[in-house]
């Protein structure tokens, strides 16, 4: 079954340009997955659970290291290579000291869930 990539239909666009960045033709799904356009492939109307799934997993971690990756990944990915890797070594070393980094470590070792606390 051909599926088509929301209204980019053609690959992915340069964000910071707008111009078309891969060559005009239509992916099928798979073909768009395994070129890393997309990140998961589901069944026709299971996208929101699956949706949900990841979002639940991501705030199951601790919030001071999410808000570091999406500060990160938000503006590593407007920039060159170069900054980007300085953002997110900051975003670790905003993380290293925390609370939450030490609880996890000892969760890991324990073998049971953490408990973050946002410190």
């Amino acid at each position: 079954m051909r599926r088509q990539l929301d209204d980019h239909r053609h690959g992915g666009r340069d964000s910071q340009r707008g111009t078309w960045a891969k060559a005009f033709r239509d992916f099928y799904a798979d073909e768009a997955k395994a070129a890393g356009l997309i990140n998961h492939l589901v069944p026709a109307g299971q996208a929101k659970a699956r949706a949900a799934e990841i979002a639940a997993t991501i705030a199951g971690n601790g919030p001071i290291a999410v808000r570091q990756a999406k500060k990160a990944i938000a503006y590593g990915s407007e920039t060159d290579l170069e900054t980007a890797m300085a953002l997110a070594i900051e975003a670790y070393n905003n993380t290293v000291t925390t609370e939450d980094r030490l609880e996890g470590v000892r969760a890991f070792n324990e073998k049971r869930k953490p408990r973050f606390t946002g410190r």
